[in-house]
């Protein structure tokens, strides 16, 4: 297909969409045999590879070309071996087509060539049979797979054990061949070009016509068919009947085929061909194949779906495809759903496999009560291999035009990403202009350094509650922070500087800002005793508060491990002290001296079915000295209460505060472990003792009590995929459940998904601050059809805080989602809601058409990427 023409049709009308999919991957064959009762399935499995050819004797050579263009055939006409030559690596133009068919034309019905006229057949004699033993017969019965009808093994396409495909909407898969090896291994420079057939006779001109079971072979390459004529003189042969042609990763089929062996290159009419690593297959009028592995085609079809299901494909006059590459591309192009057209391209541009490439991604269309209709397009800019920039120009019916951009940077010292959203005019809020920035760095500039930035602006208090970016991904929240670190790591010691500012987008109290703050910080070991140091220092800015300051914090702490496979003890001894230098001209200290114990005890016993053990600990906590409570209070906030904020030992975060106390912390763990070592049960309790006044505590807030509340906590595995969980606040005096949450997961694949969880928070048995239930799930509805959802309800307030739910059909080459969701506006006090739909599609090899915002929960859940991690 001449391209020389076709510069100034991509410039003008070229629409390039980009974006795929990994290729699903084919399961290995059963030993099943169709009955009328339907399949029978044995556990003995089929051999590796059901499709392989049976191994045939290896056929006789002719030692010379001579010999093979004699006037007259021998008695016993013997296979034709000829020497292979290098092939051309740059695809010849124009190329010298084989002598006995003439190129394919576009559009044209296919003509092949005569039959030689004025060549008088030489004295025929045929040639035996080659020979096949019993037992080499019966192994070829013994590896044809039991397939029903319509299983399209002529394209490679294998219908796997129903077993195996029970809850799969795809039945099969491409199975290539393994005959890649000895003769037919790719590169084998010291390969023959092997032909063999029933029949074989000399015609003047020195063609050879061949007949019946027809096989030429050479490295990386074999033609099949059952009538062939070669001509040793130019190495090209013409082959007709039944034609198949194979090289690594590509199977073409067709009526007629003409090859030239030296050049590499194929020609075939009225066609039909299969890309096995791209589950790709396709139909064309006229195709050439070359040396390079592109393929050229004309009035052509390919698609992802199945042989015998057409209901998507791309149909073009003229397609170019580059397996080596990645993509393909094409002119006068029209997408098909079930043969009928619904769009056309004057130039498509289409990956075929996951090489990044310049090129529109598809679009994401959302709609909701605020913004209405919302039409986000991307464009995908491939700079460099280490630099790629995403430009979204999104339509927001109810605000105007809005633009977002993301580049990403990688060196071998950083990952750098700069995101920026931008609307000119927003129709909404009296035209205000409207914008976010946002920059991140990781780095690590040189050996034992590393860096980091994170800085986030945006124009407004509201940007992210009517603008969420469609295709970037940035930190949300309240305070965004502005902050750049550096820092170095020793084998025993770390030093660190870092400043850290914020932007309040809520109104709410704004943090201190740490402008700077160093940081030094170490452990040394002798044996089991270690002493670990802490030493930092930090200014503190505020830009409305008058308190601000400097503050020097230091913390030396000496510990000993003596830990046994029964049991451990744990002594510690630490001094805590903080120094001020506050901009109001005060400058208070205060030092605290902190010891601690922790000791448990292991039992286990080994039963029929599971071990159990059985572990009590105690920790005996002492922290004195000055009062912290009147220090300028910078960045500490008490621990809330949990069983591990229990055994904790200063009882706050930061380093403005320690409570002061002297208790004992006592607990009981008990596991239950399979015999295989997975842990099942867990379930413990825990609680403090306070034997003098105390400051408040993760387990007293008020700083009066002899004992904390009990915390308890629980969870079961019956099996990797369920788990059960429970953690809870029980009154000491009367046993109420002053806090309880519950928690089920069952998740035994992608998709499968049941989660459910209850949370209330009460101050007494009568009053309940907090009730919430949120239930979510996906499931198979059957093999093509699924569903989502999601439902969150405040029992409390007796308000729903969301409901969403969502269908999925899929079949094997495509999906479609639809999904409604109902939700409490972010920020709104008084549960205002709003409505949002979306529609999204998924094309197997080409990507995913509209966005998945409703769907994200399941990531959040279970850790899963539904749209890098599509299945077929």
């Amino acid at each position: 297909m001449p391209q020389n023409n076709k510069s100034h049709k991509k410039l003008l009308l070229s629409v390039i969409i980009a974006g795929t999919l990994p290729s699903a991957q084919a399961a290995a064959g059963w030993d099943c045999v169709q009955t009328d009762d339907g399949w029978s399935c044995t556990v003995t499995a089929m051999p590796a590879q059901a499709s392989q050819p049976v191994a045939q004797p290896q056929p006789q050579t002719v030692e010379s070309d001579e010999a093979a263009a004699a006037g007259a055939a021998p008695a016993d006409a013997a296979p034709v071996q000829q020497p292979s030559e290098a092939a051309e690596e740059e695809k010849p133009r124009p190329v010298q087509e084989p002598q006995p068919v003439k190129e394919p034309q576009p559009v044209q019905e296919p003509k092949l060539a005569d039959e030689p006229q004025s060549q008088q057949k030489a004295p025929l004699a045929t040639a035996p049979k080659r020979e096949v033993s019993a037992e080499t017969q019966a192994l070829a019965e013994v590896l044809k797979p039991p397939l029903p009808a319509g299983s399209y093994l002529n394209l490679d396409w294998v219908i796997r054990s129903p077993l195996e495909t029970a809850n799969e909407v795809c039945k099969g898969a491409y199975a290539e061949p393994q005959i890649w090896n000895g003769l037919l291994t790719p590169g084998n420079s010291n390969s023959t070009t092997t032909i063999d057939a029933d029949q074989s006779s000399s015609l003047i001109g020195g063609i050879t016509e061949l007949e019946g079971d027809v096989t030429i072979q050479q490295s990386g390459r074999q033609v099949e068919s059952g009538y062939a004529e070669f001509d040793s003189a130019n190495r090209q042969a013409l082959l007709r009947s039944n034609v198949r042609y194979r090289e690594p990763g590509f199977l073409l089929r067709s009526d007629t085929i003409s090859a030239d062996l030296d050049k590499r290159i194929a020609i075939a009419n009225e066609s039909s061909y299969v890309l096995h690593a791209n589950e790709l297959r396709g139909e064309a009028l006229a195709l050439t194949r070359y040396a390079d592995k592109s393929i050229e085609t004309q009035e052509s079809r390919v698609t992802y779906c199945e042989p015998g299901n057409d209901d998507w494909a791309i149909r073009a006059q003229e397609m170019t495809l580059y397996p080596e590459e990645g993509y393909g591309e094409s002119w006068h192009t029209r997408f098909e759903v079930a043969g009928v057209p619904v769009f056309y391209l004057p130039y498509f541009y289409f990956p075929l496999d996951d090489t990044r490439r310049s090129g529109f991604l598809y679009p994401t269309i959302s709609s909701d009560e605020s913004n209405e209709l919302d039409i986000a397009l991307p464009y995908y800019f491939n700079i460099a291999p280490n630099i790629d920039d995403t430009l979204t120009t999104r339509v927001i019916q109810q605000r105007g035009i809005m633009f977002e951009n993301e580049l990403r940077y990688l060196n071998a010292y950083s990952m750098n990403t700069l995101n920026a959203g931008y609307l000119p005019s927003d129709d909404m809020r009296d035209s205000d202009e409207r914008w976010l920035i946002n920059f991140n760095h990781s780095g690590n500039p040189a050996p034992g350094f590393s860096s980091a930035i994170e800085y986030s602006r945006v124009s407004d208090g509201d940007y992210f509650d009517n603008l969420t970016p469609v295709e970037m991904r940035v930190p949300t929240g309240d305070n965004l922070d502005q902050s750049a670190s550096i820092s170095y790591n020793a084998s025993t010691w770390t030093a660190s500087a870092l400043v850290h500012d914020y932007q309040n987008i809520h109104g709410n109290s704004e943090p201190y800002a740490r402008m700077p703050q160093l940081t030094l910080s170490g452990s040394e070991g002798y044996d089991d005793l270690r002493l670990s140091y802490l030493g930092q220092y930090t200014e503190f800015k505020h830009d409305t508060k008058t308190d601000d300051g400097q503050r020097l914090h230091l913390r030396p702490t000496l510990t000993y491990d003596w830990s046994r496979t029964w049991g451990y003890l744990r002594p510690e001894l630490g001094v805590w002290n903080s120094n001020y230098d506050l901009s109001n001209g005060s400058s208070p200290s205060a030092t605290a001296n902190f010891a601690s114990l922790d000791s448990g005890l292991i039992f286990e016993r080994q039963g029929e079915l599971a071990i159990q053990t059985l572990e009590p600990r105690m920790k005996l906590i002492n922290v004195g000295g000055d009062d912290t409570q009147t220090l300028q209070n910078f960045d500490s906030s008490r621990l809330g209460f949990s069983a591990g904020n229990l055994f904790n030992t200063l009882g706050y975060s930061g380093n403005d505060r320690v409570a002061q106390t002297d208790q004992a912390t006592l607990g009981l763990t008990s596991r239950v472990f399979s015999l295989s070592g997975r842990e099942m049960i867990t379930a413990s309790i825990a609680q403090a003792h306070y034997f003098n006044d105390h400051d408040a505590r993760p387990g007293d807030a008020s700083g009066n009590e002899d004992s904390s509340d009990y915390a308890v906590s629980a969870s079961w595995k019956p099996s990797d995929a369920l788990k059960l969980s429970h953690d809870s606040r029980i009154d000491k005096d009367d046993g109420t459940l002053l806090s309880q949450n519950y928690g089920l997961m069952y998740n035994p694949d992608d998709d499968q998904l049941v989660y459910a969880s209850f949370r209330q928070a009460k101050t007494n048995a009568d009053t309940v601050t907090k009730e919430q239930v949120d239930l979510a799930g996906k499931w198979p509805l059957s093999p093509a059809w699924s569903v989502v959802g999601r439902y969150t309800e405040d029992l409390k307030e007796s308000e729903n805080l969301e409901t969403l739910l969502g269908l999925e059909y899929g079949s094997c080459c495509w999906k479609i989602r639809f999904t409604g969701q109902r939700a409490v506006k972010d920020g709104s006090s008084d549960y205002e809601r709003e409505n949002a739909f979306y529609l999204q599609f998924v094309l197997k090899g080409l990507g995913t058409l509209g966005g998945a915002e409703s769907r994200e929960f399941l990531k959040d859940l279970t850790g899963f990427d539904e749209d890098q991690n599509e299945n077929f």
